[in-house]
């Protein structure tokens, strides 16, 4: 199981190079679960209807980020696409929990940038309590309806 969240995401050979071999083992272990949790930005006074930035995110998604076959389970904070700009929320943590055992808690982002060019730090914690406690948290978001999944029948 790998479970990541962040902020911002790369597209097309910066996603490839980020997210590639991930990709290659879903397609190739059906039993590979893998979830994402991303913000969904929303620009200032834009009031594009939020099904339709749910709808360009995942398409995004499907053509210029993820480079396999089988998507991630995607989800996201349905508050950063308040119009109000008082009620929006980000979704900002950087974390990653693999297996239930390994915690990578970091402040860059699945960016190019943030891998080659900007000063960043992290760090790789190998304690199977903590990283339940990281995945549960994200579980408990979902279960509150605070994250929700952005629906993987959307073109």
């Amino acid at each position: 199981t790998v479970l990541i969240s962040t902020f911002a995401l790369d597209e097309q050979k910066k996603a490839e190079a980020l997210f590639g071999e991930l990709a290659a083992r879903m397609d190739s272990e059906p039993s590979l679960s893998v979830r994402v949790f991303a913000n969904i930005h929303r620009r200032h006074q834009d009031k594009t209807p939020t099904s339709t930035l749910v709808r360009e995110f995942a398409s995004r998604i499907r053509e210029q980020v993820w480079p396999g076959k089988r998507l991630p389970e995607l989800f996201y904070d349905p508050r950063s696409l308040e119009t109000e700009t008082k009620k929006r929320a980000v979704l900002h943590a950087k974390a990653i929990v693999v297996d239930g055992r390994f915690t990578f808690l970091t402040s860059a982002n699945f960016t190019e940038a943030a891998q080659q060019r900007n000063i960043e730090a992290g760090v790789l914690i190998d304690d199977p309590r903590l990283a339940e406690r990281v995945s549960r948290q994200f579980d408990l978001f979902v279960e509150r309806g605070i994250f929700r999944r952005v629906p993987s029948d959307i073109k």
